[in-house]
């Protein structure tokens, strides 16, 4: 059987909110999409610090499932919508990441700055148009 079966709702929501936990932060600090398959790192290394994202994608059982778990965690947890995702994509894979931005502070001491993707990217096209 070379089929990937998916997670269920229940489980996808369990990992994604067990990330949450255990990286911490708001739910606005992270972004959520559903897409037709795993993503290939463009939707990542958008930053000068790829290494820097922490991030998770799951398979649902469905693309109906996958948005049931959108809805969820949009709604209930207040996490930010892929920019390109107003309306969410028929997929049935969920992703959700959270980048970190390493900065350095006047003594030279490594600070970390949690940033929304969607902040990040909003500025890059200003800058491009």
């Amino acid at each position: 059987m070379n089929a990937m079966a998916g997670y269920s709702v229940q489980q996808i929501k369990f990992e994604l909110l067990s990330y949450l936990k255990e990286f911490g932060g708001k739910g606005s600090d992270w972004t959520i999409g559903c897409m037709q398959g795993p993503p290939d790192g463009g939707e990542l290394a958008a930053s000068n610090n790829p290494e820097g994202v922490i991030w998770i994608c799951k398979p649902a059982l469905s693309a109906r499932a996958a948005r049931l778990v959108w809805d969820h965690m949009v709604s209930r947890h207040r996490l930010h919508v892929l920019p390109e995702q107003s309306a969410v994509e028929d997929g049935s894979w969920v992703l959700m990441f959270r980048r970190i931005i390493d900065t350095s502070d006047s003594d030279g001491r490594r600070l970390f700055e949690m940033k929304r993707s969607r902040e990040k990217q909003v500025a890059t096209r200003d800058q491009l148009s």
